[in-house]
């Protein structure tokens, strides 16, 4: 027995003991009509009504219902069980009560955190922490453990599948209060990502028709217009004409989409030269701490465009594509591609390589391979909705793009 059953054991039990006393003090005041019975009777009622009030009002009020409790005490005795089994407690030499870890579950921030106030105990819990980390149910998946910084909590980190759901923000404006809260490179995929450019430059946004894929490149492009990014968009499916007036460059024609791309080349080299001897003494510095705006290209419907071109146009288009995939994100210009295919036929290995993954939608084995390679575990949902799908960073997570509730004319207020 643990001081959280005792203590909830007792609970009860004074409860139930407070109800019999007072039924049975009432009863025998019926039957004999003596002052101190009925006395003694309405003292235990009244204090069962009271105790009963408070454990309802903790359990619906604090501990957000009965199911929610239920649920909350099946996983502190997992874990408790789990603590008990690698030695991180006390026992009792004269019965079998366990002296264990305060034990808080924090679902809005989706932590379990165990206070470690005991040495003993904290050297227990580092020596067997991956089997602790173990001790969630199925339906919380853990994304991380550790000791704090200050030693005296153990905090494991899960996502609740089964109440992990889209985001949905019902105007630009609620949209745009929540990520005006991240640095300028650092881009947001869905609650879950937030992502550096410097760490992660250049993008595949791949997926079928109708995942969502270009709903999320248009969420993307919005962060990058509100932070002022010098933005270039080439859309030969003219896919995102509302954001013609207020990008820098919007281009729909093959071919001159090809000479832009060029240019966006030029300017790359042009950064690297001009930074050059800046790079030879801090080869962290960035292009935009010397004055150059962060460039993100977008090509929408890779496919499509290849089609448009000649074979020609399609090695000068992959070599300027080969080019700023390998050297532009030294000098904070990225790219993304948005494609339904990552299959060498479609996106050049070479290219390819220096694209981080994003797949939206349902991902079938031959997809799986073609897009994150072989032997690469993905956890599949079981459900897929529009908006769901999977993205490749140090592993491959699971990603559910929020939902903007977004009309032209808001858009259009992004550089006002």
């Amino acid at each position: 027995m643990t001081s959280r059953t005792l203590l909830y054991t007792g609970s009860i039990l004074v409860t139930i003991i407070s109800a019999v006393i007072g039924a049975t003090a009432l009863y025998f005041y019926q039957e004999w009509n003596l002052t101190a019975l009925r006395d003694l009777s309405v003292f235990f009622l009244v204090f069962f009504v009271v105790a009963l009030a408070v454990e309802l009002v903790y359990i619906i009020a604090i501990r957000k219902g009965f199911k929610r409790f239920l649920y909350e005490e099946r996983i502190k005795t997992k874990i408790e069980q789990n603590l008990i089994a690698i030695g991180a407690c006390y026992k009792s030499e004269t019965s079998n009560f366990y002296c264990l870890p305060r034990i808080k579950l924090d679902f809005e921030n989706s932590i379990v955190v165990l206070q470690l106030e005991d040495v003993k105990i904290r050297k227990q819990i580092e020596a067997y922490k991956d089997q602790l980390s173990t001790a969630l149910p199925d339906a919380l998946t853990v994304k991380d453990y550790y000791i704090s910084n200050t030693g005296n909590q153990f905090i494991i980190r899960f996502k609740d599948e089964a109440n992990d759901k889209q985001r949905i923000y019902k105007s630009l404006g609620e949209y745009l209060k929540h990520i005006d809260y991240n640095d300028q490179l650092i881009m947001e995929v869905d609650e879950e990502h937030r992502i550096s450019l410097l760490d992660y430059g250049h993008w595949a946004i791949l997926g079928s028709t109708g995942s969502g894929k270009s709903y999320l490149a248009q969420l993307l492009l919005i962060q990058f217009v509100r932070k002022c990014f010098d933005v270039r968009i080439y859309d030969v499916k003219k896919s995102y004409a509302a954001f013609s007036d207020i990008v820098e460059d919007y281009e729909t024609e093959p071919e001159r989409i090809i000479k832009n791309l060029k240019q966006v080349a030029e300017e790359m080299r042009e950064r690297q030269n001009n930074l050059a001897d800046i790079m030879k003494t801090d080869p962290r510095a960035l292009a935009v701490q010397y004055g150059y705006r962060p460039i993100v290209v977008f090509i929408e419907e890779y496919i499509g465009l290849k089609t448009l071109l000649d074979k020609e146009q399609t090695k000068t288009l992959e070599n300027t594509i080969k080019e700023i995939s390998v050297l532009a994100r030294s000098v904070n210009i990225s790219l993304f591609i948005v494609a339904q295919s990552s299959s060498v036929d479609i996106i050049d290995s070479a290219i390819k390589n220096n694209l981080n993954k994003i797949f939206l939608g349902h991902l079938a084995s031959n997809i799986s391979v073609s897009t994150f390679g072989t032997g690469v575990e993905v956890p599949l949902f079981s459900q897929i909705e529009k908006g769901y799908g999977y993205i490749q960073l140090d592993k491959v997570e699971q990603i559910k793009v929020p939902r903007v509730l977004f009309s032209v004319e808001e858009l259009e207020q992004l550089t006002k």
